[in-house]
This record gives structure tokens, C-alpha cells and sequence, in this order.
């Protein structure tokens, strides 16, 4: 699997803060990438978590390492960072959609406009936290009536970036949602090739 991305410059994002929301379950080859892309380009890079001192990784099907929560809710606050990801994980994504602490910091997190991304499972979780309602998402179809019912458009796409809100399916497209995520952060719109991805819109 090709996590590859474009080269940027190392501090593009000097004094800009990502927020990785985590809890157990979550993949730890997607917070991994995650926290290295941005690391990579001058950001600090927070593990945010509604657990107390350590979130449990899930990889290849079954439980993995052991990962410090930096800051935890509620204390931690949206006005504190410039960008949010959440990697997937089933059992993850069902933990944070039961957690009114973590759906109220992406609420506000969405509220302020700033960049948000989420991949596979954990695009349920944004559903969750009605930050999807008018906006296109791209899941697998098994999210698809879920997504749909929390007012999003389902869209058949490696990635969709509406507004700042960026979705994508799988893993296989996390170097493209992770620079798309990196460059809303550092000011840049939508480029024309993240439009052109999608493929299929929901009738």
C-alpha cells in the first residue's frame, strides 16, 4: 500500500496544531501516517482521546500498541488546534459515536470552519456529530444509508473535500485525503483534481 506524498515544505505548517481524536480500536497505520505527514510539514501533532492516559491501537485484525493521550476531553478544545483528523477503526468510530464529549469537540471543530478529515469507519462519527448534513461524503456503500440519514450526499469517490469536510472510504486514499487535509490547513482551496475524483452521485 503506497502512503506516499507530495514533497512540502517543512515548515509549511511552523506554528499550526493537528488534533488526531483516538480511542481504542482506532488504526494505528492511519494515526501513524497521520501524525508523520503533519509532523513532517513543521505542525504539532496532539492525540486527543475521551480516554485517561492510553488508547489502544487496533492493526491487521487485532489489538496493537498502547498510544499516550496527550490531551484529554472535555479539557481539550477546538480553539486550541487548526485541523482535526480521525483515522478509522469499527470498534473506534462505535466508541467516539457513543461519546458526547468527542461529537461536541468536532461540533464546535466544524463550527469554526477549520479543516476536518476522516477515513473509513470514522466518517460515521462526523455523521454523528451532524457535520455532514448538505455536505457530499464519500464511505463504503455499508455506510452509505447512514451517512445519508444524517443529511449527507453520498458520493462513490477515492475522497471528497466539501468545505473543508474530507471523507474518504478507505485506506488505500489516505495519502491524498492527508495532503488534502495539509493543505487546507496551510490556506489552500480545493484543487481541481479532488473535484474531478468524484465519480458517482447518489440519485
Amino acid at each position: 500500500m503506497d502512503h506516499s506524498m507530495p514533497r512540502r515544505s517543512e515548515t509549511l505548517l511552523d506554528n499550526k496544531r493537528t488534533a488526531i481524536l483516538i480511542t481504542d480500536g482506532f488504526e494505528e497505520m492511519e494515526y501513524a501516517a497521520a501524525k508523520k505527514a503533519f509532523s513532517q510539514v513543521g505542525a504539532l501533532v496532539r492525540t486527543v482521546s475521551p480516554k485517561n492516559g492510553l488508547a489502544h491501537g487496533w492493526h491487521d485484525g487485532q489489538w496493537g500498541n498502547h498510544y499516550l493521550v496527550e490531551d484529554e476531553l472535555p479539557d481539550a478544545k477546538p480553539d486550541s488546534f487548526d485541523a482535526l483528523f480521525l483515522p478509522g477503526g469499527e470498534r473506534n468510530a462505535l466508541k467516539l459515536m457513543e461519546d458526547p464529549g468527542a461529537l461536541a469537540f468536532i461540533g464546535e471543530f466544524a463550527k469554526s470552519g477549520k479543516p476536518i478529515a476522516a477515513v473509513g469507519e470514522s466518517t460515521a462519527v462526523l455523521a454523528a456529530a451532524g457535520v455532514l448534513a448538505g455536505r457530499k461524503a464519500s464511505t463504503d456503500e455499508s455506510l452509505r444509508p447512514h451517512v445519508e440519514k444524517a443529511g449527507a450526499i453520498w458520493v462513490d469517490s477515492p475522497m471528497v473535500d466539501d468545505r473543508g469536510v474530507m471523507t474518504s472510504p478507505r485506506a488505500d486514499n489516505l495519502s491524498s485525503l492527508l495532503d488534502g487535509l495539509i493543505g487546507r490547513t496551510a490556506g489552500e482551496e480545493t484543487s481541481p483534481e479532488s473535484e474531478a475524483q468524484e465519480t458517482k452521485t447518489a440519485a
